[in-house]
């Protein structure tokens, strides 16, 4: 299983999985298992075209040959795709937090988001995203005061 892809002095540097909590399986839902076998499906006939010069490896994106992408090219395109779409600037690892928080705000429960994460405990998720938590704590609190002093109806 492939770990981190990382640049170092722009030479890619691989790591394996940094915690026994890294090494995991999730749920999908059957939108994402049906667009990954799209993929899959135009990955071997890339590779039946490629023949012997097909790179192999354990990455599910690659460039057509087979190899891995840049780290930074991921970045660079990741940056024009977002700027195209009239959206701030984002690092693409914020899209893990922005996952978490995403979760965690449609009431997926901390321990679960936690685990999807790889996270080696749900106080380290906790930790990271104490903000998120503490936003969550807030609509808590309005939510359960909602039930013992419901507001008025047409004020």
């Amino acid at each position: 299983m492939a770990g981190a892809r990382v640049s170092v002095r722009y030479r890619v540097v691989e790591s394996g999985p940094r915690t026994s909590k890294s090494r995991r399986t999730i749920a999908v839902a059957p939108a994402v298992t049906e667009a990954l076998q799209v993929h899959r499906r135009r990955q071997l006939e890339e590779r039946l075209a490629w023949g012997p010069a097909w790179a192999d490896s354990v990455l599910v994106f690659t460039r057509e040959d087979g190899t891995g992408y840049h780290p930074e090219y991921l970045t660079r395109t990741f940056g024009a795709v977002t700027k195209r779409a009239g959206l701030p600037p984002i690092a693409f690892h914020a899209l893990r937090h922005g996952r978490l928080t995403t979760g965690l705000r449609t009431g997926v429960p901390l321990l679960v988001m936690s685990r999807r994460l790889g996270h080696s405990s749900v106080q380290v998720t906790g930790d990271i995203h104490s903000h998120v938590v503490e936003e969550l704590d807030c609509d808590a609190a309005e939510l359960t005061a909602d039930l013992v002093h419901p507001p008025a109806v047409g004020r």
